[in-house]
């Protein structure tokens, strides 16, 4: 029997409390907004848990997530494959382990492309779309602009494109905006949202697969840690295409 259940995750302890009370048989839980302290407070339970959507390199627990980095560098590449070089990173003031894998990726792809980066192109914004309009709305300054931004997810490229708007700015011709996430929205945004696609399904199935094998083996294996790249490089470009980029 499958069981799915939503807790606040501000109140960890109710869900450690729900283990106690009536332990399963294991769990897959989605990690997406979950920090290392968060994940490390469930490091006493002992049915086998599977974190989905975060990896972490020094917790002794099992995720599978995304290969962020190298998928934030076929972003990169791409764009300066199509001429940028002044390419600037839109960041949550929330970080995720995905966000900070994302931005982990991002320098590294410049440092390995060689690009210079403007410490004036970070900007940090809150995650919620009418607060990435509000904060992006503040820090634009359309007398210095890279030719391009790379934003961590996809609501906050949606929100940093209505800012730039806003300014009267055009999308790609003034700047290029890169999301990552390909969700649904993204299309129906003004113009096309370009962004990377995440393949949920291999990440389910992997998650699940790993959650029986511990299961079947009693948690007696050490943990394992997976970052799916296949899922993502082979349809970074073909999404890229949705929104013709340009240069200064």
């Amino acid at each position: 029997m499958v069981e799915i259940l939503y807790f606040d995750q501000n109140n960890i302890s109710a869900v450690l409390q729900s283990f106690n009370n009536a332990p399963p048989a294991g769990a897959l839980i989605l990690a997406t907004e979950l920090n290392a302290k968060d994940i490390e407070l469930f490091r006493h339970i002992k049915v086998p848990i599977v974190f989905m959507d975060a990896y972490y390199n020094f917790i002794p627990n099992n995720f599978v997530d995304m290969n962020n980095t190298d998928s934030v560098f076929e972003i990169i590449k791409y764009l300066h494959q199509n001429g940028h070089r002044d390419i600037g990173i839109v960041q949550g003031e929330f970080v995720t382990s995905n966000f900070r894998l994302r931005e982990e990726g991002f320098f590294n792809s410049l440092d390995f492309l060689k690009l210079q980066f403007n410490s004036s192109y970070y900007y940090k914004v809150k995650s919620k779309y009418k607060d990435v309009y509000q904060d992006m709305l503040k820090q634009i300054d359309i007398d210095n602009l890279p030719s391009a931004l790379f934003c961590v997810n996809d609501i906050i490229a949606m929100g940093c494109i209505r800012a730039l708007q806003k300014k009267k700015l055009k999308i790609p011709q003034d700047i290029s905006i890169v999301g990552f996430d390909n969700l649904p929205a993204g299309e129906i945004s003004s113009p096309s949202l370009t962004t990377a696609d995440v393949s949920k399904q291999k990440i389910d199935q992997r998650a699940m697969n790993l959650l029986h094998s511990k299961i079947s083996n009693d948690n007696t294996n050490p943990p394992e840690k997976f970052r799916l790249e296949d899922a993502l490089l082979s349809e970074i470009a073909l999404l890229l295409n949705r929104q013709t980029q340009r240069c200064k």
